[in-house]
């Protein structure tokens, strides 16, 4: 997609019984902004719960369905049509939240401002954990007018210029596949990038991953297998073999090194990455992916 507006929607801090205040930055994709716009979330105090009840029956669905760090033996199961109920009525709160006046207002101010949505990066930047999760893409000013901006959601964003070199060197690390095929994510890499260099560890010692990441130069590192967050996505781990799970901050050094010798993206098709992201941040690593929520093997094949 070619990008020509860039879009900062920055929601500053506060919470959902009091409101966020909210600037947005609109210029050209490189170039300073042209247009500052100041404005307010309203508070909600009640989409929180909302949102909690439709994860808590999500991450209830039948076993073997979502890609988690397996935890304890879960009893109560959902059924697929209790999540999709429990889907919607989220979703209808959350755009009530959003069809509120001072919401229109800006939003108002971004469609005057900005003709082709086709063309526009969105960058959505907060620290709050949960406004990180909830599903920007579905708000209705895009839905009702069928905009599809590019919408990239961040707890910081810095703009970077770096650009990979062919040819790209991949450090992909596949870590326990317990219920899932994680051979399909190696097949994928090998076939759409079939000029890269791969190199490719599978469930690795944490010794093997640390000697990789600091004696390589790689550009992109890629991570498929389990994960999970903790700590209201204050930090995240990843399970390396069927023994081993890693916290991200215990080799953020062998990160820092990697990233000083031209590390420029970090893909986790890994469930629930924000406390990754949110670790991978810290060392200013140029581009960070990772999968907000678990999600079926299938999809995280397909990503």
């Amino acid at each position: 997609m070619k990008v020509g507006k860039l879009v900062i929607f920055e929601i500053g801090e506060g919470s959902f019984e009091t409101g966020f205040p909210v600037k947005i930055r609109i210029g050209e994709q490189g170039k300073t902004h042209r247009l500052e716009i100041s404005g307010r979330l309203p508070a909600s105090p009640d989409l929180p719960s909302k949102y909690h009840e439709w994860q808590s029956i999500y991450h209830n669905l039948p076993a073997n369905w979502l890609i988690t760090i397996p935890k304890a033996q879960i009893t109560n199961v959902s059924t697929i049509g209790s999540c999709q109920y429990a889907a919607s009525r989220f979703l209808d709160s959350f755009n009530e939240w959003l069809n509120t006046a001072s919401v229109r207002k800006l939003e108002r101010q971004l469609l005057l401002n900005i003709q082709n949505w086709q063309q526009t990066r969105l960058i959505l930047q907060t620290k709050n954990s949960l406004l990180l999760r909830f599903p920007w893409h579905r708000w209705e000013m895009f839905e009702e007018n069928n905009y599809q901006p590019e919408i990239v959601i961040a707890s910081e964003y810095e703009p970077a210029a770096t650009k990979l070199k062919s040819p790209v060197k991949i450090l992909a690390v596949f870590g326990d596949s317990t219920g899932i095929n994680v051979e399909a994510d190696l097949q994928a890499l090998e076939q759409k990038l079939p000029d890269a260099k791969i190199y490719a560890l599978k469930q690795p010692r944490r010794k093997e991953l640390m000697d990789c990441l600091w004696n390589g130069d790689w550009d992109i590192l890629f991570f498929a297998g389990h994960s999970s967050s903790q700590a209201e996505d204050s930090w995240g781990e990843i399970k390396l073999n069927s023994e081993e799970n890693l916290l991200l901050v215990n080799f953020r050094h062998a990160l820092q090194n990697a990233v000083r010798k031209g590390l420029k993206l970090a893909i986790f098709n890994s469930c629930d990455g924000l406390g990754l992201a949110r670790n991978l941040a810290d060392l200013r690593i140029p581009y960070t992916i990772v999968m907000r929520e678990p999600v079926p093997d299938i999809v995280a094949q397909h990503f």
